[in-house]
């Protein structure tokens, strides 16, 4: 199987590489125990074409209602 590659932004990368950080379940006794989420950033082409979309449009909805960081506690 081809590995993923990324095409969004490197502060998405960056982000992203933090939230997986932060939801890995990997065994690091086991080098061959690979969790979902390692799995999704080495396999999933679609699932990592889709979460810069994603990104892009909860800003864009986030403008449109006129949400902010600090009246919603809402990232960027």
């Amino acid at each position: 199987m081809p590995q993923a590659e990324w095409h969004g932004s490197k502060d998405a990368w960056k982000d992203l590489l933090a939230a997986a950080h932060n939801h890995c379940t990997c065994d690091p006794d086991d080098p061959r125990d690979e969790c979902p989420v390692h799995q999704m950033l080495l396999q999933n082409q679609r699932a990592l074409d889709g979460l810069p979309f994603g990104r892009h449009l909860r800003a864009r909805l986030q403008r449109e209602e006129g949400l902010t960081n600090e009246t919603e506690g809402i990232d960027p």
